[in-house]
């Protein structure tokens, strides 16, 4: 039952968090 809800949410924030890593190589470019 709540095994997926975790997967789901952890999923999501990956996701999220690799979404702004690319977003902040693309305003602050090294």
């Amino acid at each position: 039952m709540g095994y997926e809800k975790i997967f789901f949410v952890k999923f999501c924030f990956l996701s999220i968090i690799r979404i702004l890593q690319y977003i902040f190589l693309l305003f602050f470019p090294q």
